[in-house]
Protein backbone atom coordinates (compact mmCIF):
# COMPACT_ATOMS: atom_id res chain seq x y z
CA UNK A 1 0.00 0.00 0.00
CA UNK A 2 2.79 2.36 0.92
CA UNK A 3 4.63 1.60 -2.33
CA UNK A 4 1.44 2.21 -4.28
CA UNK A 5 0.96 5.60 -2.65
CA UNK A 6 4.57 6.54 -3.33
CA UNK A 7 4.22 5.63 -6.99
CA UNK A 8 0.98 7.59 -7.21
CA UNK A 9 2.61 10.59 -5.56
CA UNK A 10 5.51 10.39 -8.02
CA UNK A 11 3.11 10.36 -10.96
CA UNK A 12 1.27 13.38 -9.56
CA UNK A 13 4.53 15.28 -9.02
CA UNK A 14 5.69 14.50 -12.54
CA UNK A 15 2.39 15.68 -13.90
CA UNK A 16 2.54 18.87 -11.89
CA UNK A 17 6.12 19.44 -13.02
CA UNK A 18 5.14 19.01 -16.65
CA UNK A 19 2.17 21.32 -16.23
CA UNK A 20 4.36 23.95 -14.56
CA UNK A 21 6.92 23.71 -17.36
CA UNK A 22 4.21 24.01 -20.00
CA UNK A 23 2.55 26.91 -18.18
CA UNK A 24 5.83 28.79 -17.72
CA UNK A 25 6.62 28.35 -21.40
CA UNK A 26 3.18 29.68 -22.29
CA UNK A 27 3.65 32.67 -20.00
CA UNK A 28 7.05 33.40 -21.52
CA UNK A 29 5.55 33.15 -25.00
CA UNK A 30 2.81 35.57 -24.01
CA UNK A 31 5.40 37.96 -22.67
CA UNK A 32 7.11 38.24 -26.06
CA UNK A 33 3.94 38.26 -28.14
CA UNK A 34 3.45 42.00 -28.46
CA UNK A 35 4.86 45.29 -29.77
CA UNK A 36 8.27 46.57 -28.77
CA UNK A 37 6.76 49.98 -28.01
CA UNK A 38 3.12 49.57 -26.93
CA UNK A 39 0.85 52.39 -28.02
CA UNK A 40 3.19 53.82 -30.63
CA UNK A 41 1.21 52.41 -33.56
CA UNK A 42 -1.89 54.31 -32.45
CA UNK A 43 -0.08 57.58 -31.76
CA UNK A 44 2.70 57.56 -34.37
CA UNK A 45 1.20 60.48 -36.29
CA UNK A 46 1.46 62.62 -33.14
CA UNK A 47 5.25 62.31 -32.91
CA UNK A 48 6.87 65.73 -33.36
CA UNK A 49 10.36 65.16 -31.93
CA UNK A 50 12.90 62.38 -32.46
CA UNK A 51 16.27 61.92 -30.78
CA UNK A 52 19.16 59.58 -31.60
CA UNK A 53 22.03 59.05 -29.17
CA UNK A 54 25.14 56.96 -29.78
CA UNK A 55 28.18 56.31 -27.58
CA UNK A 56 30.79 59.03 -27.92
CA UNK A 57 28.80 61.11 -30.40
CA UNK A 58 26.70 64.26 -30.02
CA UNK A 59 22.99 63.49 -29.82
CA UNK A 60 20.92 64.10 -32.93
CA UNK A 61 17.63 65.87 -32.35
CA UNK A 62 14.93 66.32 -34.95
CA UNK A 63 11.78 68.40 -34.68
CA UNK A 64 8.78 68.92 -36.89
CA UNK A 65 8.21 72.52 -37.97
CA UNK A 66 5.05 72.74 -40.01
CA UNK A 67 5.30 70.09 -42.72
CA UNK A 68 9.11 69.86 -42.60
CA UNK A 69 11.37 67.91 -40.25
CA UNK A 70 14.60 69.64 -39.21
CA UNK A 71 17.91 68.46 -37.78
CA UNK A 72 18.02 70.91 -34.89
CA UNK A 73 21.75 70.83 -34.13
CA UNK A 74 22.66 71.47 -37.78
CA UNK A 75 19.71 73.78 -38.54
CA UNK A 76 19.16 71.90 -41.78
CA UNK A 77 16.15 70.08 -43.30
CA UNK A 78 16.08 66.39 -42.44
CA UNK A 79 15.50 63.52 -44.84
CA UNK A 80 11.82 62.96 -44.17
CA UNK A 81 11.81 59.55 -45.84
CA UNK A 82 14.49 58.24 -43.47
CA UNK A 83 12.72 59.54 -40.38
CA UNK A 84 9.45 58.10 -41.67
CA UNK A 85 11.10 54.70 -42.17
CA UNK A 86 12.51 54.86 -38.63
CA UNK A 87 9.14 55.74 -37.13
CA UNK A 88 7.31 53.11 -39.17
CA UNK A 89 9.84 50.41 -38.29
CA UNK A 90 9.53 51.10 -34.57
CA UNK A 91 5.74 51.31 -34.80
CA UNK A 92 5.56 47.90 -36.46
CA UNK A 93 8.34 46.21 -34.44
CA UNK A 94 7.12 43.19 -32.53
CA UNK A 95 8.87 40.97 -30.02
CA UNK A 96 9.96 37.68 -31.56
CA UNK A 97 12.02 36.04 -28.84
CA UNK A 98 13.16 36.87 -25.33
CA UNK A 99 16.94 37.07 -25.02
CA UNK A 100 19.27 37.72 -22.11
CA UNK A 101 18.35 39.77 -19.06
CA UNK A 102 21.94 39.69 -17.79
CA UNK A 103 23.78 42.98 -18.00
CA UNK A 104 27.13 41.26 -18.50
CA UNK A 105 25.75 39.60 -21.66
CA UNK A 106 24.24 42.68 -23.31
CA UNK A 107 27.38 43.25 -25.36
CA UNK A 108 26.68 40.09 -27.37
CA UNK A 109 23.51 41.70 -28.69
CA UNK A 110 24.75 45.30 -28.73
CA UNK A 111 22.07 46.50 -26.30
CA UNK A 112 24.24 47.98 -23.53
CA UNK A 113 23.39 51.38 -22.11
CA UNK A 114 24.99 54.01 -24.33
CA UNK A 115 27.17 55.19 -21.43
CA UNK A 116 28.63 51.71 -20.88
CA UNK A 117 32.17 51.07 -22.08
CA UNK A 118 32.19 49.48 -25.52
CA UNK A 119 28.50 50.11 -26.13
CA UNK A 120 27.31 49.80 -29.73
CA UNK A 121 23.66 50.64 -29.09
CA UNK A 122 21.59 53.51 -30.43
CA UNK A 123 19.12 55.06 -28.03
CA UNK A 124 16.08 56.22 -29.98
CA UNK A 125 13.58 58.60 -28.39
CA UNK A 126 10.18 59.42 -29.87
CA UNK A 127 8.17 62.25 -28.38
CA UNK A 128 4.70 63.73 -28.77
CA UNK A 129 3.12 66.49 -26.72
CA UNK A 130 1.57 63.90 -24.40
CA UNK A 131 3.77 60.79 -24.43
CA UNK A 132 7.20 59.41 -25.23
CA UNK A 133 8.82 56.10 -26.14
CA UNK A 134 12.46 55.00 -25.95
CA UNK A 135 14.32 51.93 -27.17
CA UNK A 136 17.91 50.75 -27.31
CA UNK A 137 18.58 49.23 -30.73
CA UNK A 138 21.49 46.84 -31.05
CA UNK A 139 22.98 44.43 -33.56
CA UNK A 140 21.17 42.83 -36.44
CA UNK A 141 20.36 39.16 -36.13
CA UNK A 142 23.09 36.97 -37.59
CA UNK A 143 20.54 34.71 -39.25
CA UNK A 144 17.19 35.62 -40.75
CA UNK A 145 15.61 39.00 -40.25
CA UNK A 146 15.31 41.18 -37.20
CA UNK A 147 17.58 42.88 -34.71
CA UNK A 148 18.08 43.02 -30.95
CA UNK A 149 16.49 45.64 -28.76
CA UNK A 150 15.87 46.54 -25.15
CA UNK A 151 13.89 49.19 -23.35
CA UNK A 152 16.34 51.35 -21.37
CA UNK A 153 14.31 50.96 -18.15
CA UNK A 154 14.11 47.14 -18.44
CA UNK A 155 16.61 44.32 -18.01
CA UNK A 156 15.06 41.93 -20.54
CA UNK A 157 16.32 42.11 -24.12
CA UNK A 158 14.56 40.79 -27.20
CA UNK A 159 14.86 39.82 -30.81
CA UNK A 160 12.41 41.97 -32.78
CA UNK A 161 11.04 41.28 -36.24
CA UNK A 162 12.28 44.50 -37.89
CA UNK A 163 15.69 45.54 -39.20
CA UNK A 164 15.66 49.29 -38.70
CA UNK A 165 18.11 51.35 -40.75
CA UNK A 166 20.22 53.70 -38.65
CA UNK A 167 22.65 55.85 -40.72
CA UNK A 168 25.83 56.42 -38.76
CA UNK A 169 26.69 60.04 -39.58
CA UNK A 170 24.61 63.13 -38.89
CA UNK A 171 24.77 64.23 -42.51
CA UNK A 172 23.19 60.98 -43.69
CA UNK A 173 19.96 62.08 -41.97
CA UNK A 174 19.75 65.31 -43.99
CA UNK A 175 17.80 66.18 -47.13
CA UNK A 176 20.63 66.10 -49.67
CA UNK A 177 18.85 67.90 -52.52
CA UNK A 178 20.61 71.17 -53.35
CA UNK A 179 17.82 72.93 -55.23
CA UNK A 180 15.10 74.00 -52.80
CA UNK A 181 11.62 72.72 -53.59
CA UNK A 182 10.20 76.25 -53.84
CA UNK A 183 12.72 77.34 -56.49
CA UNK A 184 10.81 76.75 -59.75
CA UNK A 185 13.75 76.55 -62.14
CA UNK A 186 13.21 78.19 -65.54
CA UNK A 187 16.75 78.80 -66.86
CA UNK A 188 20.26 77.46 -66.34
CA UNK A 189 23.22 79.42 -67.70
CA UNK A 190 26.84 78.33 -67.72
CA UNK A 191 28.97 81.45 -67.30
CA UNK A 192 32.31 82.11 -68.99
CA UNK A 193 34.27 80.10 -71.52
CA UNK A 194 32.27 77.26 -73.04
CA UNK A 195 29.10 78.89 -71.76
CA UNK A 196 25.59 77.85 -72.69
CA UNK A 197 22.00 78.66 -71.79
CA UNK A 198 19.12 76.24 -71.32
CA UNK A 199 15.60 77.59 -70.88
CA UNK A 200 12.29 75.95 -70.14
CA UNK A 201 9.87 76.52 -73.01
CA UNK A 202 6.40 74.94 -72.89
CA UNK A 203 7.62 72.55 -70.18
CA UNK A 204 10.55 71.41 -72.31
CA UNK A 205 14.21 72.34 -71.81
CA UNK A 206 15.75 73.93 -74.89
CA UNK A 207 19.41 74.77 -75.58
CA UNK A 208 19.54 78.38 -76.78
CA UNK A 209 22.11 79.95 -79.13
CA UNK A 210 22.81 76.64 -80.84
CA UNK A 211 25.53 77.05 -83.51
CA UNK A 212 24.50 76.65 -87.16
CA UNK A 213 24.70 73.11 -88.53
CA UNK A 214 25.50 71.72 -85.08
CA UNK A 215 23.82 68.42 -84.22
CA UNK A 216 22.99 67.48 -80.65
CA UNK A 217 24.47 64.22 -79.39
CA UNK A 218 20.93 63.12 -78.59
CA UNK A 219 17.60 64.97 -78.71
CA UNK A 220 17.03 65.14 -74.94
CA UNK A 221 20.51 66.26 -73.88
CA UNK A 222 19.30 69.74 -72.85
CA UNK A 223 16.50 68.21 -70.78
CA UNK A 224 18.97 65.83 -69.12
CA UNK A 225 21.22 68.71 -68.07
CA UNK A 226 18.26 70.80 -66.91
CA UNK A 227 16.82 67.95 -64.83
CA UNK A 228 20.19 67.17 -63.28
CA UNK A 229 20.11 70.53 -61.47
CA UNK A 230 16.96 69.59 -59.60
CA UNK A 231 18.24 66.09 -58.89
CA UNK A 232 21.72 67.10 -57.74
CA UNK A 233 22.58 66.03 -54.18
CA UNK A 234 25.55 66.60 -51.88
CA UNK A 235 27.34 63.88 -49.95
CA UNK A 236 28.69 65.90 -47.01
CA UNK A 237 29.62 69.39 -45.89
CA UNK A 238 33.06 70.76 -46.73
CA UNK A 239 35.09 72.55 -44.08
CA UNK A 240 35.98 75.32 -46.51
CA UNK A 241 36.43 76.50 -50.06
CA UNK A 242 39.38 74.91 -51.93
CA UNK A 243 41.51 77.85 -53.00
CA UNK A 244 43.22 77.62 -56.38
CA UNK A 245 40.83 75.02 -57.76
CA UNK A 246 39.28 75.20 -61.23
CA UNK A 247 35.90 76.93 -60.90
CA UNK A 248 32.79 76.54 -63.05
CA UNK A 249 29.85 78.88 -62.49
CA UNK A 250 26.17 78.31 -63.22
CA UNK A 251 23.45 80.94 -62.94
CA UNK A 252 20.02 79.59 -62.02
CA UNK A 253 16.89 81.63 -62.69
CA UNK A 254 13.48 80.80 -61.24
CA UNK A 255 10.11 81.47 -62.84
CA UNK A 256 9.47 84.27 -60.33
CA UNK A 257 12.75 86.01 -61.17
CA UNK A 258 14.85 84.85 -58.22
CA UNK A 259 18.44 83.97 -59.06
CA UNK A 260 21.15 81.79 -57.59
CA UNK A 261 24.84 81.47 -58.41
CA UNK A 262 26.31 77.97 -58.13
CA UNK A 263 30.12 77.90 -58.03
CA UNK A 264 31.77 74.50 -58.45
CA UNK A 265 35.43 74.10 -57.43
CA UNK A 266 36.97 70.95 -58.88
CA UNK A 267 39.92 69.34 -57.08
CA UNK A 268 41.61 65.98 -57.52
CA UNK A 269 39.59 64.57 -54.63
CA UNK A 270 36.11 66.00 -55.13
CA UNK A 271 33.94 68.90 -56.26
CA UNK A 272 32.88 71.58 -53.76
CA UNK A 273 29.79 73.72 -54.35
CA UNK A 274 28.96 77.17 -52.97
CA UNK A 275 25.45 78.59 -53.46
CA UNK A 276 24.74 82.32 -53.20
CA UNK A 277 22.01 84.75 -54.19
CA UNK A 278 18.35 84.05 -53.41
CA UNK A 279 19.03 81.00 -51.26
CA UNK A 280 17.52 79.47 -48.16
CA UNK A 281 19.01 80.60 -44.85
CA UNK A 282 20.24 77.07 -44.08
CA UNK A 283 22.39 77.08 -47.26
CA UNK A 284 24.09 80.40 -46.60
CA UNK A 285 27.77 80.16 -45.68
CA UNK A 286 27.95 76.41 -46.33
CA UNK A 287 30.12 74.45 -48.73
CA UNK A 288 28.87 71.16 -50.15
CA UNK A 289 30.89 68.20 -51.39
CA UNK A 290 29.21 66.88 -54.53
CA UNK A 291 30.06 63.47 -55.98
CA UNK A 292 26.88 63.06 -58.01
CA UNK A 293 27.23 61.31 -61.40
CA UNK A 294 25.13 64.12 -62.91
CA UNK A 295 28.04 66.53 -62.50
CA UNK A 296 29.75 65.36 -65.67
CA UNK A 297 26.88 66.49 -67.86
CA UNK A 298 26.02 69.54 -65.77
CA UNK A 299 29.51 71.05 -65.97
CA UNK A 300 30.21 70.23 -69.62
CA UNK A 301 31.15 73.09 -71.99
CA UNK A 302 28.98 74.00 -74.97
CA UNK A 303 30.92 71.93 -77.51
CA UNK A 304 30.22 68.74 -75.57
CA UNK A 305 26.52 69.01 -76.38
CA UNK A 306 27.18 68.24 -80.03
CA UNK A 307 28.50 65.45 -82.18
CA UNK A 308 31.97 65.96 -83.61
Amino acid sequence: MTNHLLRLLAVILLGLGGYYLYTSQQIQQEQVDGPLLPGLMLHGTEINRISLARPGQPALNFSQRGQQWWADSLEYPAAQDKLADLLLGLSEARLEEAKTARQDQYYRLGVQDINDEGSEATLVGLYSDDANWQALLGKRASAGIGMYARLPTAKQSYLIDQQISLPTSAEEWLDKHLLAADFALSQVVRIGEGGWQIALQENQAVLLSQPDNAQLKYPTIAQTVFDSVGNLQFSEFSAGWPEGAEVTELSLIAADGRQQLWRFATTEQHVVLEISGDVQAYQQGRYFVVNDVALQSLLQPLQDFFTE
